[in-house]
């Protein structure tokens, strides 16, 4: 098949896996007073419903990165397309908290192959010189799913309910299958003689959730005694995979710093900025008792503009140091969460809009560059455990990013049903999660510098030899 239809196939189907999966994990935050409403859900068990989604998709990343360089990107992909379709399906049909909760894991399993499998194909797809302007539109997709996030999920949960907002995702998910089935005739394998690391995907698996749900629940006695059961967990994950001849992820990537620094920079930047889209949806139908459909308008400040700038920013990503983008979006994502801090109910929305569109300009410069930093400092063979790295750190960053949110709540207003007598300590817990943020994307922006000096210290040793 001629390589530049492949790869423009390729580009198609993962923009559109890409906008899917991002719109879903997005619009829910939109209907979640809804959802708790009709299920008389606390503050916590709400977040939980962005959270077990996201947490899945961080424990399944990394061994089902390995399983699709073994058995096929493009065959993986299908797969788990299929099943994120269902996923969605049952989700529909949920009735109560557990069957809500059971589909939307098995629709984040789904998505756990789609998110490796896409950046995977279009790496190993794209030539070179092509790959940061492929990787930013990847990412812009994504955007772009999430910039319709909240303005449709706002609009169908007002108008036709909660369920509304995963019906609309079906001929989305039949078109995306259809198309790679018929129009993406090549297939990449890579290590299809490796064995796949069971033991060692076991283990990471039970780390990370160990970890992440004792995190979430660090207020308590418990929470603390489960961090620490998941640190060394993954401690041990980190030694038995040094030692495995064919680990599920290869540590030894790490020594490159160049690698190592942007994933600091990716996983804090996630952490720091994600649960800005929640703290000010909960902002604007709680505390100023917006309707969603008005909510998700607002809130369209910043995917809107992060979908405008990516694909110029993976562009020039391929022509600049990379770093350097990196380091001036994070400076311009922390000034806008410095500014969202001082919000209240009597802040001018204009001010709100102003701030958010300024994070959605710093992280749209932020992403790109990053994800091509990333994906360039690693050799072909570990495309796979490099995509599924990228996608493994960002759903930890958006997982501990809720998690952080939940914690506070749990420690400033007790686990509660959200009511206007208890939205001054709302306001707070908001309050006191951006300022953490703020420092968070500062750890960001010293990651990206210190990569910036190394590539440019790289640059001259090349340059000079």
């Amino acid at each position: 098949m001629d390589s530049k239809k492949t790869y423009i196939y390729v580009i198609i189907i993962a923009v559109l896996a890409n906008f899917l999966a991002a719109y879903t994990s997005n619009t829910v935050v939109m209907a979640l007073p809804q959802i708790a409403y009709e299920l008389k859900l606390s503050n916590i068990m709400q977040n939980w419903i962005v959270t077990i989604y996201l947490i899945t998709i961080a424990v399944l990343s990394v061994p089902l990165g390995k399983i699709a360089s073994k058995k096929g990107f493009k065959r993986s992909f299908i797969f788990g397309s299929i099943i994120f379709f269902l996923g969605a399906i049952g989700t529909v049909l949920a009735s109560d908290i557990p069957n809500l909760f059971f589909f939307r894991i098995f629709q984040a399993i789904g998505a756990s192959f789609t998110f490796v499998c896409a950046l995977s194909m279009i790496v190993s797809a794209v030539p070179p010189n092509k790959r940061g302007a492929a990787i930013g539109i990847n990412i812009a997709s994504g955007h772009i799913g999430i910039s319709l996030a909240p303005v449709l999920g706002g609009f169908l949960t007002y108008n036709f309910g909660w369920r509304s907002i995963f019906i609309i995702t079906f001929p989305i998910s039949i078109l995306i299958i259809l198309f790679t089935i018929f129009k993406v005739k090549d297939e990449w394998k890579l290590g299809e003689d490796d064995k796949i690391d069971t033991i060692g995907g076991i283990v990471y698996a039970l780390g990370i959730t160990t970890f992440i749900y004792g995190f979430t629940t660090l207020n308590q006695l418990k929470g603390l005694i489960f961090t620490t059961i998941g640190i060394i967990i993954l401690l041990l994950f980190i030694i038995f995979e040094i030692k495995s001849e064919t680990p599920i992820f290869d540590i030894s990537l790490y020594k490159n710093k160049i690698f190592t620094l942007s994933n600091i920079a990716y996983l804090f930047s996630y952490i720091g900025v994600f649960a800005v889209t929640t703290i000010m949806n909960y902002h604007f139908q709680y505390i100023r008792s917006w309707n969603p459909d008005i909510t998700g308008l607002i809130l369209l400040a910043t995917p809107l503009t992060q979908s405008i700038i990516t694909p110029y920013s993976g562009r020039l990503s391929d022509r600049v140091n990379p770093q350097k983008l990196c380091s001036f979006g994070m400076f311009i994502v922390t000034i806008s969460l410095i500014i969202l801090v001082s919000v209240n109910s009597k802040t001018d929305l204009w001010i709100i809009v102003f701030a958010l569109a300024m994070e959605g300009l710093g992280y749209g410069l932020f992403l790109s560059p990053n994800t091509n930093s990333i994906m360039s400092s690693i050799p072909r063979e570990n495309t796979g455990m490099g995509s599924a790295a990228v996608t493994t750190i960002r759903m930890i960053g958006q997982t501990l990013s809720i998690g952080l949110l939940s914690l506070v709540f749990a420690i400033v207003m007790g686990n509660v049903l959200i009511s206007p007598k208890v939205y001054p300590e709302l306001a707070k817990s908001c309050q006191i999660t951006l300022i953490i943020g703020v420092v968070l994307t500062i750890i960001s922006l010293i990651a990206s510098l210190i990569s910036m000096k190394i590539n440019n210290k790289n640059s001259l040793k090349l340059s000079l030899n």
